[in-house]
């Protein structure tokens, strides 16, 4: 009888030891395996991500490009909705000078009206090339265009010389730049003249281009702007430009 218990507490003793032990080792595999699985799943995480950083890197480069194609589309439409500028600026002035009748009839100004609303087909081709990057195409389109106006033509006109400005700067010729900016400024004076002449109680801004003074802080503060940034084209570019500013303002004020 003795025996007998002797031998039953020995065997559930040893069942007990192998249970613990066979436990053991299973829970050392499943630590083994979640672990492995772990690092698998960390590893392609990094994958993951080094490739997004990649992604990354290379949206950043094609995003600077799309930024200057972006950029282009945006001066386009600016022109584009320039050419209706003056018509709502008149008609503002108009509603805000109801009190001050317009003088005597001016056919200046009335002929100046009627040819801003004149098609300017080689003047949309310029754009659509301005676009594309095709500055030189563009440049031949707007001195096309130039050579068909009126000589009252005088808001397409400006509007001519302030894209050929644009045009000249990205092609780095700094005396074609400052050339159209004088006429534009010019021209614009005179659409001020014959303005006045027709509102006279109206006000109407003499400064169309930037003082000397102001040109000089606008190259201070493009400077300073872009002190931290890398070079680039289009960082160059501005500063450049805010440097010829300054020598337009420099000559416009003489």
């Amino acid at each position: 009888m003795d025996k007998r218990w002797t031998l039953g507490i020995v065997t559930l003793l040893m069942v007990l030891l192998v249970y613990s032990f066979l436990s053991m080792v299973l829970k050392t595999d499943r630590k083994k395996t979640v672990h492995s699985r772990m690092y698998r799943d960390y590893s392609s995480y990094n994958k993951k991500h080094d490739s997004e950083d990649y992604y990354y890197e290379n949206k950043v480069y094609g995003s600077s490009a799309q930024t200057l194609r972006n950029k282009r589309t945006l001066f386009s439409k600016v022109m584009t909705g320039s050419l209706n500028s003056y018509n709502h600026y008149m008609e503002v002035m108009q509603k805000n000078s109801k009190g001050n009748p317009k003088s005597s009839s001016n056919p200046q100004y009335e002929q100046m009206m009627a040819l801003s609303k004149k098609p300017l087909p080689e003047f949309q081709l310029a754009l659509i090339n301005f676009k594309k990057g095709e500055y030189d195409d563009a440049v031949s389109n707007l001195n096309e265009a130039l050579e068909k106006l009126d000589p009252l033509e005088l808001k397409n006109r400006a509007v001519i010389y302030s894209l050929l400005a644009e045009c000249y700067i990205k092609l780095k010729d700094s005396d074609g730049y400052i050339q159209n900016k004088i006429r534009y400024v010019r021209v614009q004076r005179k659409i001020n003249k014959i303005l006045k002449d027709t509102y006279p109680q109206s006000t109407i801004n003499d400064n169309v281009f930037l003082t000397t003074e102001e040109a000089s802080t606008n190259l201070l503060r493009v400077k300073s702007s872009v002190a931290k940034l890398p070079d680039s084209p289009m960082v160059r570019e501005m500063v450049k430009k805010a440097e010829l500013d300054l020598e337009v303002a420099r000559k416009v004020t003489q």
